[in-house]
C-alpha cells in the first residue's frame, strides 16, 4: 500500500490546455496590425508635411521674384521715364498682348529670369490708364481733367516651380502717375 501512494499522478491538465497557444498568436496579431497600421500613418503624415514644405519655399521664391520685378519696375519708371514695348525678350508687354497666366507656357515664354535658379520668372504687363473709382477724369464745372484722378497700371506675374512638381504663380498691381 505504501508504494500505491508513491504513484499517484500529480498532473494539474484540465480541459483548456492548449487553448492558450491560439489566443496568444491572435493578440500578437492585432498587435502587429496596428504597429503597421501606425507605420503607415507616419509615413503618410511625413510626406504631407514634406509636400507642405515644399509648397512654401515655392510660394517664398515667388513672393521674391515679385518683390524683385516690383523693383525693376519702379527703377525703369524712374530713371526710363518711357517705355519701349517693342523688346523682344525684356519681360514687358503692352496692353495690346494677351497674357492668360494659368495658360502661359513659362518654359517657352519670353519672360525674365528672377532668383537664384531659372524656375523663378516674372512677366510685367501695362494695363493702360484706369480711372480711379468714385472719380471721373474731368471736372463738371471746367471740363478740365482733376490731378490725380487716374493712375498708370501694371500687372506683375511671378513664377517659381519647386521640388516634387509644386509651382506658384503670383501677382501683384503696381500703379503709378507717371506716364511710361
Amino acid at each position: 500500500m505504501v508504494i500505491n501512494m508513491l504513484k499517484k499522478d500529480f498532473s494539474f491538465r484540465s480541459s483548456t490546455d492548449g487553448f492558450i497557444l491560439p489566443v496568444a498568436l491572435l493578440i500578437l496579431l492585432l498587435v502587429t496590425l496596428i504597429g503597421i497600421t501606425g507605420y503607415k500613418t507616419a509615413i503618410l503624415q511625413l510626406a504631407m508635411s514634406g509636400n507642405s514644405q515644399f509648397q512654401t519655399v515655392t510660394r517664398s521664391n515667388a513672393d521674391s521674384s515679385l518683390v524683385i520685378a516690383e523693383n525693376a519696375l519702379e527703377t525703369q519708371v524712374a530713371i526710363a521715364g518711357t517705355f519701349d514695348f517693342s523688346i523682344a525678350g525684356d519681360g514687358y508687354y503692352n496692353n495690346d498682348e494677351i497674357l492668360n497666366v494659368r495658360a502661359l507656357n513659362w518654359d517657352t515664354f519670353t519672360a525674365v529670369e528672377a532668383g537664384r535658379t531659372a524656375n523663378e520668372a516674372f512677366v510685367i504687363q501695362f494695363d493702360g490708364r484706369q480711372t480711379l473709382p468714385g472719380e471721373d477724369e474731368s471736372s463738371e464745372s471746367s471740363g478740365l481733367s482733376k490731378t490725380g484722378s487716374y493712375v498708370y497700371a501694371y500687372r506683375v506675374t511671378a513664377r517659381s516651380l519647386g521640388l516634387k512638381r509644386s509651382e506658384r504663380v503670383v501677382q501683384s498691381v503696381y500703379v503709378t502717375l507717371e506716364q511710361p
